[in-house]
C-alpha cells in the first residue's frame, strides 16, 4: 500500500515534459497551425534564462485558442511544444509566425536537457541577420528522425502586443499561402495611396478642412499597413531595429488625429456642436505630444 501510494504521489509532482503539450504530425497534415498545442507561461519580470525553464518545473498552461493572444504586456511570454513525425526527414519544413509587428521571439530547439539550436526572429532584427528574411518570421526547422520527438521552446515580447498564429508548413506550401495575402495588401496599399493623391489634389484646389482630414487618414494608412504587413522592412527599413514600431505607432495616432478631423469639418445641426468642435479639436492636438511620444 505504501509502495502504491508513493508511486500515485510520483506521477502527480509537477514535470515539465509530462505536461508539455505534444503533437505527432503527417505529410497530408501540412500546413499545420500549432496554436491549440501549445503551452504558455507568462515571466512578469522577464527575468527567466531558458536554462531556467528546462531545468525548473514550470506551470505551463495550455493553450485554449486558435492563436494565442496576450495582448498589450510588458511581460515576456514562454511557449512549448513537443513535435513528433512519421516520415518528414525529407521535407523542407519551416515555422511560420504571421505577425510582423512582434518585437522579439527566440526559439530554442531542445534535446533532453540541451539546447542545440537557436533563432531569433523579429521586426527588431536587421533583415540581413534573420536566418530566413522575410517580411513574417519564419524558422527553418529540422525535425527529429521518426520514433523521436523535437521539443520547441519560445520567447516573445511586444511593446505593441503578443499574438502567436504559428504555423507548421514546407517552404512551397508557404509560398502559395502568401502570394494571395500579397496580391491584397498589394491592392489595399495601392488603393490607399491612390485615394492619398485624390484627397491632396482636392485639399490643394479647395482648401477643405475634411480634406485635410481625409488626405490625414489615407495618407497614415498607407504607412500603417506598411509597418504591420512587414512590406514596409523590406521595402523601405530592412536594417532598422526600432523603425517598424516606431512608424506603427505614430501613423496609428496620425489616423486617430485624422478622424478627429473628419469629424470637425462634419456639418451637422446641433445644440452642443461647438463642445463637440472643442473636444474634437483639443483631442486631435493631443495626438502630436503623443505621437513624439
Amino acid at each position: 500500500m505504501t509502495g502504491l501510494l508513493l508511486t500515485v504521489a510520483l506521477l502527480l509532482l509537477p514535470c515539465t515534459d509530462a505536461w508539455a503539450a505534444e503533437l505527432n504530425i503527417t505529410q497530408n497534415q501540412l500546413p499545420v497551425n500549432l496554436g491549440p498545442y501549445l503551452d504558455s507561461f507568462e515571466d512578469p519580470e522577464r527575468a527567466l534564462t531558458i536554462e531556467q525553464v528546462i531545468s525548473e518545473s514550470i506551470q505551463w498552461q495550455r493553450s485554449t485558442q486558435s492563436i494565442p493572444t496576450m495582448g498589450l504586456s510588458k511581460s515576456a511570454h514562454w511557449f512549448s511544444i513537443v513535435i513528433s513525425s512519421e516520415n518528414m526527414m525529407d521535407e523542407d519544413l519551416v515555422l511560420s509566425l504571421d505577425t510582423p509587428a512582434l518585437d522579439r521571439i527566440e526559439f530554442y530547439f531542445v534535446n533532453g536537457d540541451e539546447v542545440f539550436r537557436t533563432s531569433v526572429a523579429s521586426d527588431t532584427i536587421p533583415l540581413s541577420q534573420l536566418d530566413y528574411p522575410y517580411r513574417i518570421p519564419v524558422i527553418p526547422f529540422q525535425i527529429a528522425v521518426q520514433g523521436q520527438y523535437t521539443k520547441i521552446i519560445f520567447r516573445a515580447t511586444s511593446s505593441v502586443g503578443v499574438e502567436i498564429p504559428l504555423t507548421l508548413t514546407t517552404v512551397s506550401l508557404l509560398a502559395e499561402a502568401q502570394q494571395s495575402v500579397l496580391i491584397f495588401d498589394g491592392a489595399l496599399l495601392v488603393m490607399f495611396l491612390f485615394c492619398f493623391g485624390i484627397s491632396v489634389t482636392l485639399f490643394i484646389y479647395t482648401r477643405d478642412p475634411q480634406s485635410l482630414g481625409v488626405t490625414l487618414f489615407f495618407g497614415a494608412a498607407a504607412i500603417f499597413l506598411l509597418s504591420q504587413t512587414g512590406l514596409g522592412r523590406i521595402w523601405f527599413w530592412p536594417e532598422s531595429v526600432d523603425a517598424n514600431t516606431r512608424i506603427s505607432l505614430v501613423s496609428a495616432t496620425a489616423l486617430v488625429a485624422s478622424l478627429y478631423l473628419i469629424g470637425r469639418a462634419l456639418q451637422f445641426e446641433n445644440r452642443y456642436r461647438d463642445s463637440a468642435n472643442i473636444v474634437l479639436r483639443f483631442l486631435t492636438y493631443a495626438m502630436i505630444p503623443l505621437g513624439l511620444y
